[in-house]
């Protein structure tokens, strides 16, 4: 019995449904033992949500305290494996800063706050009691207005 030739005259052999679906390869990206997310890897340009942060209040935040807090930081973000590596000194130096009163700068300090949270993942909940502590500190029952 002759084979089925299709147009172009090569041999043509019929595929199941199943055998078509196996022959579909699909990859999958792990990072820290999770699937990334398309929205979540072309928000991080450095690599590091609080390293894109940082620049982009460096140029918004011209205050004297978020000035030094990023002349402070800034040999230890370069990027994320530089941020985990000192993650103990950066949430400390955060934390000073944080709790510096009548300061301009505590605008971009809770947002870094929140990326560092977003890089570190699960490491965060380490220091997560200090910086909780840090921040009733900020808003202190005594600062609200009625």
């Amino acid at each position: 019995m002759a084979a089925k030739t299709g147009i172009d005259g090569k041999p043509h052999r019929f595929l199941t449904f199943q055998e078509q679906l196996s022959k579909i390869e699909i990859k999958f990206s792990r990072q820290d033992g999770s699937l990334n997310r398309f929205a979540e890897n072309a928000e991080a340009k450095s690599g590091s949500h609080f390293v894109d942060a940082r620049q982009q209040w460096r140029e918004t935040n011209l205050s004297q305290d978020y000035s030094d807090f990023c002349r402070d930081v800034y040999s230890l973000t370069g990027d994320h494996t530089l941020l985990v590596l000192n993650q103990k000194a950066v949430i400390d130096i955060l934390i000073r800063y944080l709790t510096k009163h009548d300061s301009l700068a505590h605008e971009p300090l809770l947002d870094l706050t929140i990326q560092l949270a977003r890089d570190l993942r699960s490491d965060f909940y380490n220091h997560f009691p200090a910086v909780v502590r840090a921040l009733f500190e900020v808003v202190s029952p005594s600062d609200k207005q009625s």
